[in-house]
């Protein structure tokens, strides 16, 4: 069993203590998320509301995906094969996209249902009245377990220098939780104390009837756009686009302050560094161009440097370095005949 001091430099953690801090934190959401699920569902019955029936399907949603990220996070684990020569990091991004796209759906449906309700009862003038109290009690007790889960996986997060790129996203869930519940709370409170009589609690009109549907709605506005960028990110990132700048910026800064500091900058320049993060592992595609010639031992040792090198910025990288004078997107192009060469 890995211990906490083994991991208290994190440029030295290896993947597989990654997993085991990843399988124990997910382990511990996973019985939240049960509970918690239960108790949505439960709520819905007792209310009346369909607000804490949404909080009860993304808990048990996260429950599934949580015991798929397990799964995920081992087989990301496994040594690359000649059928997976890049290995399976990709899983990952893959995980996170389902993901996102399962509670976008979630979402989705469930705003349009509240706005079908809200439409029936401006033509019907009929509706349901929930049960406020059983609503504030739910929410209060449903908070704090959201809360608690969000900051163990920041902890444990913490550990191995925030490498985990699932406990990123079950955190970020954990909060979507508590955010949902403590506003069902709040805007139920709201509605509840609205005196009976007034012109919006009439007998022609009387919005405690849509107000369940209503708090449905103000939660999947707000909440839409991060299961939306979950999902956008790693597609994009799956089908290539470069999304990771802020690491190509990393790379590229290191790569230069290398070369200033051994007086390399008149022999090579770098003319792309291409970044992508797929899980816990960063590929990078470095174009560099030489001044002179170098046969092919010392241009794979200089290949086994960059490497090294980048191993010290992250935990996992696979380095992909061509000498070229072109950039990435123009290596399918001809090569134009007229163009410099790099000075010397």
């Amino acid at each position: 069993m890995t211990n906490e001091s083994e991991m208290e430099n994190p440029t030295e953690i290896t993947g597989e203590q990654i997993s085991q801090v990843e399988n124990r934190s997910l382990r511990i959401g996973c019985y939240i998320y049960l509970v918690m699920g239960i108790a949505g569902l439960v709520t819905w019955q007792l209310s009346g509301s369909e607000a804490p029936k949404l909080d009860g399907i993304v808990c048990l949603v996260s429950l599934a995906t949580g015991l798929v990220a397990s799964w995920v996070g081992a087989q990301a684990l496994r040594k690359p094969t000649e059928e997976y020569p890049y290995g399976r990091f990709a899983n990952e991004s893959i995980y996170i996209m389902f993901r996102g796209l399962m509670l976008l759906g979630i979402v989705v449906l469930t705003l349009v249902g509240s706005v079908g309700t809200m439409i029936a009862y401006f033509v019907t003038r009929e509706g349901v009245m929930v049960d406020f109290k059983v609503l504030v009690i739910y929410s209060v007790l449903m908070v704090i377990p959201c809360i608690g889960l969000s900051q163990i996986h920041k902890k444990n997060n913490r550990k191995i220098g925030n490498k985990s790129e699932v406990l990123k996203v079950e955190d970020t869930a954990a909060v979507l939780s508590a955010i949902l519940s403590g506003a069902i709370g709040v805007a139920f409170v709201i509605f509840g104390l609205i005196p009976d009589g007034t012109w919006i609690t009439s007998d022609t009109f009387n919005i405690k009837f849509i107000a369940d549907s209503i708090v449905v709605l103000i939660l999947c506005i707000l909440i839409l756009s991060t299961p939306w960028t979950m999902f956008k990110t790693e597609i994009q990132r799956i089908v290539g686009k470069r999304v990771d700048r802020d690491i190509e910026d990393e790379i590229r800064s290191a790569l230069q302050s290398r070369l200033e500091e051994r007086g390399l900058t008149d022999q090579y320049q770098i003319n792309d560094v291409y970044a992508i993060r797929l899980g816990k592992n960063v590929a990078v595609d470095v174009r560099l161009a030489y001044a002179g010639n170098k046969p092919v031992a010392e241009l794979d040792a200089l290949r086994a440097r960059l490497q090294e090198g980048l191993k010290e910025l992250f935990e996992s990288v696979h380095t992909y370095l061509v000498f070229s004078r072109l950039r990435i997107h123009e290596a399918g192009q001809p090569a134009d005949p007229d163009a410099p060469a790099p000075s010397t």
